[in-house]
This record gives structure tokens, C-alpha cells and sequence, in this order.
């Protein structure tokens, strides 16, 4: 399979959305704020009440499912996936559909909500090394190939909240179902 064929390259974020280009700003290198992750039982219901209330519009709806390690068991995990554009960052709503791993803990011990920021990053390893010398712990590290494509860090090492580093491309044998919502 050619690489074009095997990896879908995600878009550019707005040149608004990088954080750490200023001079002496930030200690886990370049990074983008990509989007905003909200836990969610029923991804279809969120949608509707996100597009009612705020007026989203234009959503992406992805089922996937990838193999990560969450807190050192490597399996699958699933889930559907909506993403709406929200000026130069994304809201993304996530339910999980199997396997074991970060939003499935955030529903069962804290339930529905926000839970992580995504940020978009050049090199995912390297953002982890520098993430755990700033002592953010690696709770989820999603590979394809044995390439880090995705990481989320604990919540409890910065108030609740994780943080998740994406790569710039994405195996497309990750997506199951992508389709446009308007």
C-alpha cells in the first residue's frame, strides 16, 4: 500500500492556535491547540444540543478504532468520534465504544464533560519526553506501526484535565465510518 494510501494527513491548524511560538514560552516545544474533548454517552445527542445552543454546524462523524497501551495494557479501543470547527480550534465529542481507556474512565468516575485538550504537535515521542521531564505522566499512547500517533497524560497532573498530543497524519485504517453532517 503506498504511504499516501495508508496515512491521512490532517489539516494545518491556524497559525492563531500555536501556543508556544513566542520566545521562552512553554516547556513541551511547538504545539497547536487543536481541540477541546468533551466525554460524552450518546455522540449524536451531544450534537444536536451543541449545533442548537451554540449553532454548530458542519460536523465530522468518524467511528474508529486503534490500538493503544492505557496504563500499560495494550488492546483496542473504539469510539465515534464528531468534531465541529469552532473558529480556529475544534470541539470534539467523544463516545467510547470499547476497550479501556481515558474517556472511559472520565464517564465512569466523573461523567460527562470536558476532560482534555488536544493539541496538534510535529513529533508526538518527543513531546513525551518533554512532557515527562516536566513530570506529566503518559496515561494512553495510541501507535500504528510502532509509531506514537497520539498520547493523552494523566488528568490529575494538571487539575483535572489531560492533555493529548496528536501527530500531524493519521493511519486511515483507523477510521471504520467518516461521513459530513450538516
Amino acid at each position: 500500500m503506498a504511504e499516501s494510501d495508508e496515512w491521512m494527513e490532517l489539516p494545518i491548524p491556524h497559525e492563531s492556535a500555536w501556543l508556544s511560538r513566542a520566545p521562552g514560552r512553554g516547556v513541551l516545544g511547538d504545539l497547536a491547540i487543536d481541540h477541546v474533548g468533551i466525554a460524552v454517552r450518546d455522540v449524536d445527542a451531544a450534537m444536536a444540543r451543541f449545533s442548537t445552543l451554540l449553532g454548530l454546524g458542519d460536523w465530522s462523524r468518524i467511528e474508529m478504532s486503534t490500538t493503544v497501551t492505557y496504563r500499560g495494557v495494550e488492546q483496542v479501543v473504539g469510539g465515534i468520534i464528531a468534531v465541529a470547527r469552532m473558529g480556529p480550534i475544534n470541539l470534539e465529542l467523544v463516545q467510547p465504544t470499547h476497550g479501556s481507556w481515558t474517556p472511559v474512565d472520565v464517564l465512569e468516575t466523573l461523567g460527562e464533560g470536558l476532560y482534555h485538550l488536544g493539541f496538534r504537535v510535529a513529533d508526538v515521542d518527543t513531546t513525551m519526553r518533554l512532557a515527562a521531564d516536566a513530570a506529566l505522566h503518559a496515561a494512553e499512547v495510541g501507535h500504528h506501526d510502532g509509531q506514537p500517533i497520539c498520547t493523552y497524560t494523566e488528568g490529575g497532573d494538571l487539575h483535572g484535565v489531560c492533555l493529548e498530543f496528536v501527530a500531524p497524519r493519521m493511519p486511515n485504517v483507523m477510521f471504520q465510518k467518516f461521513e459530513h453532517v450538516p
